[in-house]
């Protein structure tokens, strides 16, 4: 996996996550060195643990020093070029559009 893929997947989880995103990963590091047993090797824990750490760096130097999306169409521009109504719909496109534009797939209002 590429650096640019784990990016992505990484700003798309903590946009997701919120607020919650390092409450999350400190429980799955807490997890993860109370779960041991015979299959549970060092080795596994500490590239877990690696891994999580990893999120938490990114978080710091990379996530939080992010500009904010620009909004590229509102909910009202939407509805009238596609023709539809406030719905949830509309909420599922929205969000789909914002995901493209996070993973660069749409960069302007024409797009």
């Amino acid at each position: 996996m590429s650096e640019e893929v784990n990016e992505k997947a990484l700003n798309r989880y903590f946009r997701k996550m919120d607020d919650c995103a390092l409450d999350l990963i400190f429980l799955a590091m807490g997890d993860r060195l109370s779960a041991r047993g015979p299959a549970i090797t060092d080795e596994m824990v500490e590239n877990n643990i690696n891994h999580l750490n990893k999120m938490i760096v990114f978080y710091f130097n990379k996530f939080l020093n992010q500009k904010p999306l620009e909004k590229l169409l509102d909910g009202y521009e939407i509805m009238e070029i596609l023709n539809i109504e406030k719905s949830q719909k509309l909420g599922k496109i929205i969000k789909l559009l914002q995901e493209a534009q996070i993973n660069s797939e749409i960069t302007t209002k024409s797009q």
